[in-house]
């Protein structure tokens, strides 16, 4: 509905002379503030006559903006108490007795407080669950698994293979054959016509390299340079743990590194 923002949804029950049953989605907040329609005898247009659902949507989807998808943390149970407080809503504003409306709203304000309820709740449960996965991954040692898994993301599809003509390659035998073929043609390349002369004196800069004790700000700004979602080495530590504190860090690999690089030997755990 272009500035108001809103979404009237499909569902036109007690609302069949405002609009009709070609909207888009699940009505919003704002699509049920539009009752001024049906107080004033006015009809919803762009849900009277079949459209795609392209057509129906705003500029902001046509374009390509990724909509705002369903929060994952909310179930089918909490969608129905929506739903039951949606149609309490629309009982209330199509009535037209004082007494009905007082009745309703009192109606509304305990479902509103249900399905607020509800909703902590189902928040409450998800992230706990998304923390008991996230220490399941830290204790195997999974640190990538542990950042897809607090960040929720989803896993990428893989990536198609496809033959030369454009093609795509389901058999699985198809794809290692034209892996081979695509590396045959990379890697054996003809000789140039031009050979290169090796022989060609370069003169070399000098430049002086500071060998003095290794800084503090050296160490720190290798820290943030380091990439997450690496796995660590023998000792089971990742550049996710070695950020969590660049302070802390820094002072300990400061002295560990010095006492290497002046006494030229480095200590051993006994």
């Amino acid at each position: 509905m272009g500035d108001f923002n809103a979404k009237v949804g499909m569902n036109n029950e007690g609302l069949e002379n405002t609009m009709r049953r070609h909207g888009i989605g699940r009505r919003n907040e704002n699509g049920e503030n539009l009752d001024i329609c049906q107080r004033n005898n006015l009809a919803i247009t762009v849900t009277i006559f079949p459209h795609k659902d392209k057509h129906k949507e705003t500029a902001t989807n046509t374009i390509g903006f990724k909509e705002r998808g369903q929060k994952p943390w909310i179930p089918n149970e909490s969608w129905k108490l929506v739903d039951e407080r949606r149609q309490l809503k629309e009982r209330n504003n199509n009535s037209r007795s004082e007494r009905v409306k007082n009745s309703l709203n009192a109606k509304y304000s305990d479902k509103d407080k249900e399905v607020k309820k509800s909703m902590r709740n189902d928040k409450r449960q998800w992230t706990d669950n998304l923390i008991e996965e996230a220490e399941k991954a830290a204790s195997n040692g999974m640190m990538k698994t542990v950042t897809r898994t607090i960040c929720n993301e989803k896993r990428k599809p893989p990536q198609v293979i496809k033959d030369k003509s454009g093609n795509p390659l389901s058999n699985h035998d198809e794809k290692l054959k034209r892996w081979k073929e695509h590396f045959q043609e990379v890697l054996n390349r003809p000789e140039h016509e031009i050979p290169f002369d090796i022989n060609i004196n370069y003169e070399i800069e000098e430049r002086e390299i500071d060998i003095g004790p290794i800084r503090k700000e050296e160490i720190t700004k290798a820290l943030k340079r380091l990439k997450n979602g690496k796995s660590g080495g023998i000792d089971g530590i990742t550049a996710e743990i070695l950020k969590a504190d660049t302070i802390t860090t820094t002072k300990y690999l400061h002295k560990l590194y010095n006492m290497i690089w002046i006494g030229d030997e480095i200590p051993r755990v006994e």
